[in-house]
């Protein structure tokens, strides 16, 4: 793994680390849910109203990021995304009562939905042929910062010293670093045709969008849930909840990074397909399973899911190939954002038939995710006639 790291781009790990930063209060955030709810007296559906907002912000801002640096690139928004979503987790913790910590939510989300899409396609562009790998890689990023935030923030919950202001400092020391990574990204030659998909892909794109919609409401549910979960029904304490949120997130690294591997060798459709199965019977056995071997299985659960994310990326970057970062934006931002709304419904759910009956609903979406991905093509309608050259090359100059 290490030497695959060493063979990986240099911007390309910068950018995995920015990523970090980025999505570090995600994780922070939500171990933090449990203290909020009891510091401001909130219900289950007002406490699934703050992720709902945190989320929404994010991924309804990315498209128009998204499009507006395929219209021209703006590598700013990468070290700026950084230093306002750090900024905005510091203000969640200090705010004074419930509205305030909201407004703090909206700014940590804007600073998510400026960083992704500019990121995202300069990891892609720096990956060269091995997209798997680099945006494999860089996703890992991502999880890395919510484990490492959700772990910080169980042990710092109950510290008295002044320790809400440290989330920023990460952003501070990169941000000049990620700025001139952001001005050398590669530039693509393509050749113009003016469609935002590629012709024949439509369908193709609607179907991605549809199964990151199932698939992000499981996500979501389940990282908003399974700590009150642990906490609420199975009386565990905020620091064990938060230990066992970081074993999901360093699952979903593993699966991120070696489903990205996987990719490369045996196609994104492939990948995808079989790694949406196995997420019921990990969901079923984490309810029911003493605390210790839940936390193995829910932790399994991560694995099988996120192997599937670079897949969905990858799929929706290749069927809107001169408009990239629109298309990370749709994945990782607007389709992740609408399953998100969806959480509210389960907090609504939880509080009147019990935390048990949310994880039953979360149980049978796989089920719907896996039929529509068997309908998915990850070929365009020319390379079904014949195979030719690679959409994307690096024009002379363009290097790392």
């Amino acid at each position: 793994m290490f030497a695959v790291l060493r063979s990986t781009p240099r911007p390309v790990l910068l950018l995995t680390l920015g990523h970090m930063i980025v999505d570090f209060p995600v994780g922070a955030f939500m171990i933090a849910l449990p203290f909020i709810k009891h510091k401001f007296g909130l219900n289950y559906e007002q406490i699934a109203l703050a992720p709902m907002i945190f989320n929404l912000t994010s991924s309804v801002a990315q498209p128009l990021f998204g499009y507006l640096s395929d219209r021209r690139p703006r590598g700013y928004l990468i070290p700026v995304g950084c230093l306002l979503t750090s900024s905005g987790l510091s203000m969640c913790m200090l705010s004074p009562s419930y509205p305030w910590f909201l407004a703090a939510t909206v700014l940590s989300g804007l600073g998510g939905a400026a960083f992704h899409p500019e990121a995202t396609r300069g990891a892609n562009l720096y990956s060269g042929k091995s997209k798997g790998r680099g945006i494999g890689t860089f996703v890992v990023g991502g999880f890395v910062g919510v484990a490492a935030g959700s772990l910080a923030m169980g042990m710092l919950l109950n510290q008295t010293w002044p320790w809400q202001g440290v989330f920023t400092l990460p952003a501070i020391v990169l941000f000049l670093p990620l700025w001139r990574a952001a001005r050398r990204v590669p530039q693509i030659s393509i050749k113009k045709t003016g469609r935002l998909v590629s012709r024949g892909m439509k369908m193709a794109l609607a179907m991605i969008l549809m199964v990151l919609f199932i698939r992000s409401f499981i996500t979501s549910g389940i990282s908003t849930f399974v700590p009150m979960f642990l906490v609420n029904a199975r009386n565990t304490s905020e620091e064990f909840s938060g230990g066992v949120y970081s074993l999901m997130m360093v699952g979903s690294m593993l699966g991120t990074y070696f489903g990205g591997l996987l990719n490369d060798r045996f196609g994104y459709r492939r990948v995808l397909l079989w790694s949406l199965l196995p997420i019921i019977p990990t969901v079923y056995l984490f309810t029911w399973l003493p605390v210790k071997l839940a936390a193995i299985s829910i932790s399994l659960n991560s694995v099988f899911i996120s192997a599937s994310w670079t897949s969905l990326m990858l799929l929706a970057q290749k069927a809107m190939p001169e408009y990239l970062a629109t298309a990370s934006a749709l994945t990782m931002g607007f389709a992740m954002g609408m399953g998100a709304i969806a959480v509210v419904l389960l907090g609504k759910l939880a509080d009147i038939y019990g935390l048990n009956r949310v994880f039953d609903l979360i149980m049978l979406l796989p089920v719907a995710a896996f039929a529509v991905s068997w309908l998915i093509t990850d070929r365009q309608p020319q390379e079904r006639r014949s195979a030719g050259p690679p959409e994307h090359s690096r024009k002379p100059g363009c290097g790392q």
